[in-house]
């Protein structure tokens, strides 16, 4: 089934189209179901990668409210840039022979 529908121009499996569909499907159901409604609830949103000893910064409601929701209005359209990175693993966008 899955070969069906991941198939590069030559008509073999392309296991890198299946990573990026799952990827992509994986921003957007992370933003939308743990992420966002998480910020919403705490008031504070994270800032920054906190890995390699780098530090997180929270972007907290009370204190700065602007920068608060504009951040949530960016991540949020990260929603529909993971279901377009699935569509386009899923369909072959580019894929041109």
């Amino acid at each position: 089934m899955f070969a069906l529908f991941f198939r590069d121009a030559d008509g073999n499996f392309n296991i890198a189209r299946l990573i990026f569909s799952l990827i992509g499907l994986l921003i957007s159901c992370g933003m939308a179901l743990w992420f966002l409604p998480r910020a919403v609830r705490t008031g504070r949103m994270p800032f920054g990668v906190g890995f390699g000893g780098s530090q997180i910064y929270y972007i907290h409601r009370e204190r700065n409210p602007i920068g608060f929701w504009l951040l949530f209005i960016l991540y949020s359209l990260m929603i529909p840039l993971g279901f377009l990175m699935a569509h386009d693993g899923w369909t072959g966008a580019g894929n041109v022979k």
